[in-house]
This record gives structure tokens, C-alpha cells and sequence, in this order.
């Protein structure tokens, strides 16, 4: 695991933006309606999966 968190690390940084600004921006639901909290939820999730992914793959790799 300390070896996947030094190269999450190491390599932050390294990934250009994207090209519209709008995609590397999440809605904010704060005191807004289930439906905000919703779409928020799904703009997350990828972000979510892939990090718990890359988490996965390094404890099996390091035991």
C-alpha cells in the first residue's frame, strides 16, 4: 500500500486538464434537492471506482 500511495503521489501532477474546464468541476449539492445530490453522486462515481480499483490492485499485489 505505501508503495501505490508514492506513486499516486509521485504522479500527481503529471495528467494535463482537460480540455473544457466544465469536466474536471462536480456540482456542489449543498442545500440543494436529492436530484443535485444525485447527479453529484454520479459525477463522482468514476473518480470513486478507479480509486478504489488502483487500492485493490495494490493490496493484492503487496501480501
Amino acid at each position: 500500500m505505501k508503495t501505490a500511495v508514492a506513486a499516486a503521489s509521485a504522479s500527481r501532477g503529471m495528467v494535463p486538464p482537460p480540455a473544457d474546464p466544465e469536466l474536471d468541476d462536480v456540482i456542489d449539492p449543498y442545500r440543494q434537492s436529492q436530484d443535485v445530490y444525485n447527479r453529484s453522486a454520479r459525477e463522482l462515481k468514476p473518480a470513486v471506482d478507479a480509486t478504489v480499483q488502483f487500492l485493490q490492485t495494490a493490496l493484492t499485489i503487496e501480501v
